[in-house]
């Protein structure tokens, strides 16, 4: 057997100490690895079954490579390097053909499968348009604020506006429900089965009340967390859980609340170590994130409190972050004025569109078609298409 295969021998492997072993085989450039006893297999154990005696007969040779084979293969996949978690992230992702792939010169990286040549890079700038095209205005006669707008598992949008209304959509505007509710609605979040919450903030007739709208029946009171906090802000449903950003008078201080889908609190999450003002609250790759009130900063929630370490790089201020949200892409979306902020999964990039209508954002949202929901001051709604068509 010739010592440039990729073989195994005895004089290939010199014992270290212990289990580990000095691999030298030409087509394997792992050195001095530690093999865990669960991948190692017989020939690895005792060393002398990798015998280069020549009155082996073939049958035992041929079961000597197969064996050898298998413990490479083991071998690789243990000591395989464990990939970025956000790499990971961005992979599930993924939607269409577009993955964000690395930031090189300060550029975020774009690649895109094709059939032609496999893969084409863009920067992040140009995945989209520079005139976005409005393919939709939906006037429904309320002259009031939109001041959310939120999309579920099915591709429906509910709308909530500022006097006391929410409406559900389909993806093509057509209004599906109507309701009347009795509370101003200011952030809202749908829950995995497709009914909608809000919660109203400071708003005039403001209370510390999470209100259910069902797909189908009467609006109600999910629970009442005035025992907790003055007033309530962003939310958040993920994981068969309830996030709820409030906001306490009596220490002047935000914080989370952490609840069962059927209001049962379950824990609170204090800022530290310093506190911050925090109004909205979005899930980005999994992880929860708070909001800034004051200029956009993302707050990760973790295990036991509110970090006060902004984890993005870009600085915004001027931006309604009650309305913040996340793409298909893992890109997140801000409305500010006659603009939209767009900033890169690694929260380093900003791009900037500019929508052409005469009246001021309020609200944003992305379906699963990758259609942009703009809903404005005087409670227009418009659906625009953001991103480039690549051919």
């Amino acid at each position: 057997m010739s010592r440039t295969k990729a073989t195994w021998k005895t004089s290939q492997l010199s014992k270290v100490k212990g289990k580990s072993w000095k691999i030298k085989s030409p087509a394997n450039k792992i050195t001095n690895l530690k093999v865990p006893k669960k991948c190692q297999t017989k020939s690895q154990k005792h060393p002398k079954f990798l015998s280069n005696s020549k009155t082996r007969t073939q049958s035992k040779r041929n079961e000597s490579k197969s064996s050898e084979a298998l413990g490479r293969s083991k071998i690789a996949s243990c000591f395989k390097p464990k990939k970025d978690l956000q790499s990971q992230s961005h992979k599930k992702r993924n939607t269409g053909s577009y993955r964000y792939q690395s930031i090189e010169n300060n550029k975020v990286i774009i690649k895109r499968k094709t059939k032609a040549s496999g893969k084409k890079i863009f920067d992040f700038s140009n995945l989209f348009l520079k005139n976005p095209e409005i393919t939709a205005h939906i006037d429904v006669g309320i002259t009031s604020r939109i001041y959310g707008i939120c999309v579920t598992s099915d591709n429906l949008l509910w709308v909530i506006y500022l006097r006391k209304h929410v409406k559900l959509f389909d993806a093509a505007g057509k209004v599906v429900r109507s309701v009347k509710v009795q509370r101003s609605p200011v952030y809202n979040c749908c829950t995995p089965t497709g009914d909608l919450l809000f919660t109203q903030a400071s708003a005039d007739d403001a209370c510390a009340e999470v209100t259910i709208v069902p797909r189908a029946g009467k609006p109600r009171t999910l629970v009442d967390l005035s025992s907790y906090a003055s007033h309530l802000c962003g939310i958040l449903c993920q994981g068969e859980m309830i996030y709820i950003v409030a906001y306490r008078d009596s220490s002047s201080k935000y914080f989370i609340i952490k609840l069962h889908m059927n209001g049962k609190v379950v824990t609170t999450y204090e800022a530290k170590p310093e506190n911050v003002n925090i109004g909205g609250i979005i899930s980005h790759y999994g992880k929860i994130y708070a909001i800034g009130i004051n200029y956009f900063n993302m707050y990760p929630l973790k295990k036991d409190n509110v970090s006060s370490v902004a984890m993005n790089k870009v600085k915004l201020d001027d931006t309604i972050v009650r309305s913040a949200c996340v793409d298909n892409l893992g890109n997140v979306l801000l409305p500010s004025d006659l603009e939209v902020n767009i900033i890169c999964p690694f929260l380093q990039r900003l791009h900037k569109v500019r929508i052409d209508i005469s009246d001021s954002i309020r609200s944003v949202a992305v379906d699963q078609q990758n259609n942009l929901w703009i809903g404005t001051r005087d409670g227009h709604l418009y659906i625009s298409k953001y991103l480039k068509q690549f051919s």
